[in-house]
């Protein structure tokens, strides 16, 4: 039986334990590297005259208008729900506003992003759209 099952399920061993915790301090550690990278290039675009051209023109879409009302929004709930107009920037911009955000708070290496889109033609648009503004190379 599944109760009999999990009664005889074993706790782990102190050497187990203790892998755990190096394995979990491991991954801190690679994130905090990929959080100092991440943050370093996001200084170092935002000094390319392409990359702050893209930033005037994406400012002006409806979704950059509420970064700081999203990201709190984001902050305080577990489930967000974004709605708005074909083309406001709901795709393009609201994965960028959250990533630069964690990025500028040293956590950019535990940010994890997916946009999923109905059609692979769409996501491959999407990716390159997003590239270009972040003035990236698509698959970085």
């Amino acid at each position: 039986s599944v109760e009999k099952e999990d009664a005889e399920e074993e706790e782990p061993t102190a050497e187990e334990l203790e892998a755990m915790q190096e394995q979990k301090d491991a991954r801190r550690r690679k994130e905090e590297v990929e959080s100092r990278a991440l943050l370093k290039g996001l200084e170092e675009k935002r000094a390319l005259p392409k990359y702050r051209e893209m930033l005037t023109i994406r400012q002006n879409l409806p979704a950059f208008k509420m970064k700081s009302k999203v990201l709190q929004a984001i902050e305080e709930n577990s489930v967000v729900v974004v709605s708005g107009d074909t083309g406001c920037g709901k795709t393009t911009q609201l994965p960028q506003l959250v990533l630069d955000d964690w990025i500028e708070k040293g956590r950019g290496g535990e940010c994890s992003i997916i946009v999923t889109q109905p059609r692979r033609i769409s996501a491959v648009s999407v990716a390159e759209h997003i590239s270009r503004e972040r003035a990236e190379a698509v698959g970085l």
